[in-house]
C-alpha cells in the first residue's frame, strides 16, 4: 500500500530527540487557522505554479507553445522542465519510504531517528505498518506528531511501534474546537486517555495563538490536561509566518496573528514547574 507525502526533510533538530528525518503526510482531520503546513490539509494531490521560477516571459522555455500557464489555462499534470509547475503530494510505498529514511541512518546514532508529521500522520500510518516494523528492526527511533483527532482504530493499530507521541494541545473547549478547527474534542480526549493508560511516552506541544489558543479559558483547560496526563515535557511556541510562500502558491491568504502576552507562556510554565515537568519555550 502507499501513502501520500508532501515532503521529506532531513537533519531536523526540533522534531524529536537527536537528528531527525521528518516525513510530512498529506491530509489532516483539522483546519487550524494558523496552520504552518497548508499544503498538507487536503487529502488529494495539489498542483501549484511558482511564478518566481518561471521563464515563460523571456522565450527561453522549450514548452512555451503549449504551457497552460502561458496560454491562460488551468494547471494540469504538466511536466515543467524547471519545476515552476509542481505538485504537493507524492505517493510512496513502504519500501520507498524505508529507502529514503535509511539514507540518514549514519546521522541518527543513538538518539536520532524518524518523525512522522503532517497533516495528520495517524490517518495513514496504519497502511504502512510493515515500514514501522522494519524501522524498529533497524533500531530507528520513531516519533509521531499528532493532534489525536482520529478514530481510535488508527491510533491503536500503530501505537506499539511509536517511541514518542508529540501531542498538540490546541483548542480544548468543545464548541470552539468544532467551530474553529472542525474537530470533535471527545475524540481527542478518548485518544489521549488511551495513550495515558498504555503508559506511552508523550510530549505536549502548544501553539500560542492570540485570542484562540491563548484565551484564559483555553489555557486553564490546557493546564488541567498537563496536570492530569503528566507528559515527559511541554513545549510552547508562538505561531509564525514562515509558511507565507506556501499559502501564496496555493492561492490562499495566510492569516496573521499578534503574539500573545508573555504571561500566557509563564502560566503554563508555572504549572509545569510545580508538577516537575520540563518546559521549553521554542523560538521559531
Amino acid at each position: 500500500m502507499s501513502v501520500l507525502i508532501t515532503d521529506i526533510q532531513r537533519t531536523c533538530l526540533h522534531d524529536g530527540p537527536g537528528i531527525r528525518t521528518t516525513v510530512f503526510f498529506k491530509g489532516c482531520s483539522l483546519h487550524c487557522p494558523w496552520c504552518a503546513n497548508p499544503e498538507t490539509i487536503f487529502f488529494q494531490k495539489e498542483y501549484y505554479y511558482d511564478e518566481s521560477l518561471c521563464v515563460k516571459n523571456n522565450n527561453t522555455c522549450i514548452c512555451n507553445e503549449k504551457c497552460p500557464i502561458l496560454r491562460g489555462g488551468s494547471i494540469v499534470n504538466f511536466n515543467c522542465p524547471i519545476h515552476a509547475i509542481n505538485i504537493f503530494g507524492v505517493q510512496y510505498s513502504s519500501r520507498d519510504l524505508y529507502d529514503e529514511i535509511i539514507l540518514d541512518l549514519p546521522f541518527f546514532r543513538d538518539s536520532g531517528g524518524v518523525t512522522f508529521s503532517g497533516g495528520e500522520p495517524l490517518l495513514q500510518l496504519h497502511r504502512i505498518r510493515d515500514l514501522l516494523r522494519r524501522l524498529i528492526n533497524a533500531k530507528i527511533h520513531i516519533c509521531v506528531e499528532t493532534s489525536l483527532f482520529v478514530p481510535d482504530f488508527f491510533l491503536k493499530s500503530v501505537f506499539e511501534y511509536i517511541n514518542i507521541f508529540y501531542v498538540d494541545l490546541k483548542i480544548l473547549s468543545s464548541e470552539e474546537c468544532k467551530n474553529l478547527l472542525g474537530g470533535d474534542i471527545k475524540v481527542f480526549y478518548n485518544n489521549l486517555e488511551i495513550l495515558f493508560l498504555q503508559k506511552v511516552d508523550m510530549i505536549f506541544r502548544i501553539p500560542l495563538v492570540n485570542e484562540l489558543t491563548s484565551s484564559q479559558q483555553n489555557i486553564d483547560l490546557i493546564c488541567n490536561v498537563i496536570q492530569r496526563y503528566r507528559p515527559l515535557k511541554v513545549e510552547c511556541f508562538n505561531v509564525h509566518q514562515l509558511a507565507e510562500k506556501k499559502y501564496k502558491l496555493l492561492k490562499k491568504t495566510m492569516p496573521r496573528f499578534i503574539p500573545p502576552s508573555e504571561d500566557v507562556a509563564k502560566k503554563i510554565k508555572k504549572v509545569c514547574v510545580e508538577a516537575n515537568i520540563p518546559f521549553i519555550f521554542m523560538k521559531m
